[in-house]
């Protein structure tokens, strides 16, 4: 059997995240600040992203940094201001 692509993205069984898209061997998809976009949180190793997946995405969800900020209306409010602010950046 061939080695498995460490950035092929799959879907954990038993996630309750309702940010939870996907993931790699040592990657998190959840959802972006903005429509149709992602998150991406990267760790140095499987065993990290499997500890992070265990805890945050099929337990305790309502504690990750990353869900308190899309469900948090001031810390969207200030990111959208800031991501107005910076509007020259964006592409055609």
């Amino acid at each position: 059997m061939p080695a498995k692509d460490k950035n092929e993205r799959t879907i954990s069984a038993n996630v309750i995240c309702p940010h939870y898209r996907s993931n790699t061997r040592t990657s998190i998809y959840c959802d972006g600040f903005l429509d149709n976009t992602s998150l991406i949180l990267s760790f140095g190793n499987t065993g990290r992203r499997k500890d992070y997946l265990d805890r945050f995405c099929r337990r305790e969800w309502q504690s990750c940094p990353r869900a308190i900020a899309l469900n948090d209306p001031d810390t969207f409010d200030d990111l959208e201001r800031k991501l107005d602010s910076l509007k020259c950046l964006s592409l055609p």
